[in-house]
């Protein structure tokens, strides 16, 4: 440490008439004399204010409120004073709506004054603005919180202890803009050195290539075995895979549409062809040359198209000044010519909002308004079958070849027969049930009365709509896969686990523990419960306390308690040997799953992981300042770490998204346009 001081003691020399709070003149450390803390917060709730200030007399921190501050946490404070950068005052780059809080503490050395202020809503109150001699400077790297909360616990531990959970594990690095990098730290403070350079150097190694897009292309990629296909706002991009070359890219004067998901596709590559949706029409390309084989401008495209090998299905929306209500195209097109062959125009009613289009066999099914569900001839567009009724908001799903389901908000639920439309039965529910959550193979769990204790949930035959089982099942914490025809849920306290067979309608066993439950997550060995912390400060946050392992027959089989409360998302990608435990915080867990023993933990800078892939013995990580990390399932070391060299990632920027392109390759793209491709073998080690 002393060599640092010397080493800032000749930059001041040389640079000249400023000298930094921390070092006087003689090489010795300047000691803080007072700390003046203020905070004021405003909620839509209300509001809240504090202000402490600690005095040093006779060599011992003391509050105004008589408590004696250890004087490690003064030098910690002073100490996080590294990694300025010179700059006027720095506005937070995210509002959190409902929360608007201001820090502005003083702390007064023997050699001078320095003022820091923060009134942002981001983790750990960053970037935080310091003033000192006149001249200003940012921090980003979240030292100042990390070493301001433990003096805020001693000061105020009632207020404290259970707010800004960021703070309470320790705040990462956040992104640094890119103007900042470019002009480097202040050379009047300490640098952090980069512990992590080597596993940066090695994370160069693995980069096959990189391009940056001319535009934000945070799009989802068209991966075909050679080439890459991504598109901006009103330009699309072909690359080669293996060399990173630039194939062909064309323009288009209207603007095109993207996807976000892999269920959500609005480009497709077929025979040959790339085709892109755009906002009024559809782009046929050929997939190798970029020649515009056929384009289609028509009206304002609603939801992804349906691609099959001959025909596109698009539903368009008749935004026209003199329709009222609005109207709804379903549009068909011959995929090869781009031909229209035929067009259904159905009254909309804007206030729907759906833009479920169903494709099955031959038969086509949308919602509108009126006529609410319509059933299509794929090949001639000739109506089958509609139900005429207006239903208000329904939504609709396939279940299997042979029946429809659809529910609206008149709180009903009818099974229809596929080919005729006819209704099979009906059941009346208390809300419009998410199908992706309650469909249970040739079985549907409805939502009947909440406020009835006896009887909230029925599982009913999707065939006949007989009753298999009814009862209650609390605040509907169920699990999400079914083993063997079994589902598990927890009653309203959390705290009793029911085993019921969906064939039989018969409860197996029920299993009962202390903690309140909320997730649940099942495995061949057994079923995994996250505990919800018991003293968490709000009653809809999700911090668990800990892990619950039961067996299949419903013994508890281990139990794992949490350090401190923690938010955070299980990852199961080998069944039966571990899973994974992620944080907030970038902290990833590997527990063994017979044992609960944690077999590794791996500490990732950043607030969190933004996208996780596994692949083979290694798994991928997106964290939320923009590196890219390759750790090993095996022992959680880190491989290498790549830097995405992307811009800040506040709430309308995010990290990147990782795929796997093929054998040996992966592929990650950010949000501003930056695309890399990375050798999962090493290049150059």
């Amino acid at each position: 440490m002393r060599n640092l001081w010397v080493v800032l003691f000749t930059a001041i020399l040389f640079c000249g008439g400023f000298t930094s709070p921390f070092v006087d003149y003689r090489g010795e450390k300047s000691i803080i004399e007072r700390i003046e803390i203020d905070f004021y917060a405003l909620f839509d709730f209300g509001e809240s204010e504090k202000c402490y200030v600690v005095v040093r007399e006779d060599g011992t921190y003391v509050s105004n409120s008589g408590v004696i501050i250890d004087s490690d946490i003064i030098e910690n404070l002073q100490e996080s004073f590294t990694d300025f950068y010179h700059a006027d005052e720095v506005e937070p780059g995210m509002m959190t709506f409902g929360y608007w809080p201001e820090f502005i503490i003083t702390l007064t050395h023997t050699n001078g004054t320095v003022r820091l202020r923060s009134s942002s809503a981001e983790r750990c109150f960053i970037p935080w603005n310091i003033e000192y001699d006149g001249k200003k400077f940012v921090q980003f790297n979240g030292k100042i919180p990390t070493a301001l909360f433990p003096l805020l616990v001693s000061l105020d531990p009632d207020y404290w202890s259970h707010r800004a959970p960021d703070l309470q594990s320790g705040c990462r690095v956040n992104p640094i803009p890119y103007e900042y990098k470019e002009q480097g730290v202040s050379p009047y403070f300490p640098v952090t050195p980069d512990s992590l350079s080597k596993l940066k150097k090695k994370g160069i190694s693995r980069l096959k290539w990189k391009y940056i897009l001319p535009d934000d292309g945070n799009h989802l990629p068209l991966l075909t075995n050679e080439n890459i296909y991504v598109t901006t706002d009103h330009e699309a991009f072909c690359f080669e895979i293996d060399s990173g070359k630039l194939v062909w890219k064309i323009y288009s004067e209207d603007k095109m549409k993207h996807s976000y998901e892999q269920s959500e596709s609005y480009n497709a590559y077929m025979n040959g062809n790339v085709y892109f949706t755009l906002t009024e029409g559809l782009m046929c390309v050929e997939g190798d040359s970029g020649k515009i084989l056929w384009q289609i401008l028509y009206e304002d495209v609603s939801g992804p198209p349906i691609f099959t090998e001959d025909k596109i299905y698009v539903r368009m929306e008749l935004l026209k000044p003199y329709l009222h209500p609005w109207h709804t195209l379903i549009l068909c097109v011959d995929a090869h010519t781009g031909v229209i062959l035929w067009e259904y125009e159905v009254q909309e009613m804007w206030a729907d909002g759906g833009h479920t289009v169903i494709l099955h066999d031959d038969f086509i099914y949308f919602k509108s308004a009126e006529p609410s569900i319509t059933c299509l001839d794929s090949n001639s567009g000739d109506i089958v079958w509609k139900i005429a009724e207006d239903l208000g908001f329904i939504d609709i799903v396939l279940i299997d070849s042979n029946f429809l389901i659809y529910t609206k908000s008149g709180y009903k639920v009818r099974c229809l027969e596929k080919r005729t439309g006819r209704c099979l039965w009906e059941a009346f529910t208390y809300d419009n049930p998410v199908f992706e959550d309650i469909l249970m193979g040739n079985r549907i769990l409805l939502h009947t009365d909440p406020d009835d204790t006896q009887i909230s949930e029925t599982l009913v035959d999707i065939a006949t709509g007989d009753v298999i089982w009814e009862g209650h099942m609390g605040a509907m914490r169920t699990s999400d896969p079914f083993v063997d025809d079994l589902h598990y849920f927890l009653d309203s306290t959390g705290k009793t686990l029911t085993a019921l067979n969906v064939e039989t309608g018969s409860e197996l066993w029920t299993a009962e523990f202390d903690s309140h439950g909320d997730e649940i997550h099942v495995f061949e060995e057994g079923i995994l419960i996250l505990l919800l912390d018991p003293e968490r400060p709000y009653p809809f946050d999700t911090s668990y306390s800990g892990l619950i392992f039961l067996n299949r027959d419903g013994c508890i089989a281990w139990e794992y308690r949490f350090d401190t409360a923690a938010r955070g998302k299980i990852h199961t990608p080998l069944p039966g040997a571990l899973f994974f435990f992620e944080k907030d915080g970038g902290i990833t867990e590997a527990f063994n799953t017979e044992t609960g023993e944690i077999l590794w933990k791996v500490n990732l800078e950043g607030w969190g992981i933004n996208d996780i892939l596994f692949y083979e013995n290694k798994f991928y990580v997106s964290s939320d300042n923009g590196y890219i990390y390759c750790i090993s399932m095996n022992d959680g070391k880190i491989s290498w770490i790549l830097e995405s060299d992307s811009e800040v990632f506040y709430c309308w920027r995010l990290p990147p998204f990782l795929s796997v392109i093929e054998d040996g390759l992966l592929l990650a793209y950010t949000e501003d346009g930056h695309m890399f491709v990375i050798s999962l073998d090493c290049i150059i080690c």
